[in-house]
Protein backbone atom coordinates (compact mmCIF):
# COMPACT_ATOMS: atom_id res chain seq x y z
CA UNK A 1 0.00 0.00 0.00
CA UNK A 2 2.95 2.12 0.68
CA UNK A 3 4.32 1.96 -2.19
CA UNK A 4 1.37 2.01 -4.35
CA UNK A 5 -0.08 5.43 -2.65
CA UNK A 6 3.36 6.83 -2.15
CA UNK A 7 2.14 7.18 1.72
CA UNK A 8 3.33 5.65 4.58
CA UNK A 9 0.98 3.16 6.58
CA UNK A 10 0.89 1.75 9.84
CA UNK A 11 -0.69 -1.32 10.64
CA UNK A 12 -2.78 -1.47 13.71
CA UNK A 13 -5.50 -3.04 15.22
CA UNK A 14 -9.40 -1.84 13.55
CA UNK A 15 -10.94 -3.84 16.67
CA UNK A 16 -10.50 -5.18 19.61
CA UNK A 17 -10.02 -8.87 19.58
CA UNK A 18 -13.07 -10.11 22.18
CA UNK A 19 -14.99 -8.04 19.67
CA UNK A 20 -13.81 -9.97 16.79
CA UNK A 21 -13.92 -13.37 18.47
CA UNK A 22 -17.81 -13.04 20.20
CA UNK A 23 -19.28 -11.42 16.94
CA UNK A 24 -17.76 -12.61 13.87
CA UNK A 25 -16.24 -15.97 14.70
CA UNK A 26 -15.86 -16.84 11.31
CA UNK A 27 -13.26 -14.01 10.83
CA UNK A 28 -11.94 -14.56 13.76
CA UNK A 29 -10.88 -18.13 12.86
CA UNK A 30 -9.73 -17.06 9.68
CA UNK A 31 -7.27 -15.07 10.91
CA UNK A 32 -6.07 -17.03 13.58
CA UNK A 33 -5.16 -19.03 11.24
CA UNK A 34 -2.78 -16.66 9.82
CA UNK A 35 -1.80 -15.50 12.89
CA UNK A 36 -0.95 -18.76 14.65
CA UNK A 37 -0.02 -20.70 11.52
CA UNK A 38 1.02 -18.33 9.19
CA UNK A 39 -0.91 -19.06 6.56
CA UNK A 40 -0.85 -20.87 3.35
CA UNK A 41 1.97 -22.80 2.81
CA UNK A 42 1.39 -22.49 -0.98
CA UNK A 43 3.34 -20.56 -3.37
CA UNK A 44 2.04 -17.17 -5.33
CA UNK A 45 3.23 -19.31 -8.79
CA UNK A 46 1.34 -22.35 -7.52
CA UNK A 47 -2.02 -20.20 -6.82
CA UNK A 48 -2.19 -18.60 -10.15
CA UNK A 49 -1.97 -22.03 -11.66
CA UNK A 50 -5.60 -22.22 -10.44
CA UNK A 51 -6.15 -18.49 -10.70
CA UNK A 52 -4.42 -17.47 -13.68
CA UNK A 53 -5.87 -13.85 -13.57
CA UNK A 54 -5.30 -12.80 -9.75
CA UNK A 55 -3.60 -10.09 -8.88
CA UNK A 56 -0.77 -8.98 -6.63
CA UNK A 57 -1.70 -6.31 -3.78
CA UNK A 58 -0.13 -3.69 -5.56
CA UNK A 59 -1.37 -4.84 -8.63
CA UNK A 60 -4.82 -4.75 -7.28
CA UNK A 61 -4.51 -1.43 -6.02
CA UNK A 62 -3.47 0.15 -9.36
CA UNK A 63 -6.23 -1.54 -11.01
CA UNK A 64 -8.73 -0.01 -8.76
CA UNK A 65 -7.23 3.25 -8.07
CA UNK A 66 -9.64 4.54 -5.42
CA UNK A 67 -10.40 3.68 -1.28
CA UNK A 68 -14.09 2.87 -0.98
CA UNK A 69 -14.77 6.57 -0.38
CA UNK A 70 -13.95 7.29 -3.13
CA UNK A 71 -10.39 9.22 -3.03
CA UNK A 72 -7.65 8.21 -5.05
CA UNK A 73 -5.18 5.57 -3.92
CA UNK A 74 -2.42 6.27 -6.84
CA UNK A 75 -1.64 8.57 -9.35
Amino acid sequence: MSRVSGVPVKAKLALPLWVRRLFFKDLHHMLLYYEVDKGPKGSPETFKAVVPDAMSAEGWFHFHGRYANGEKICE
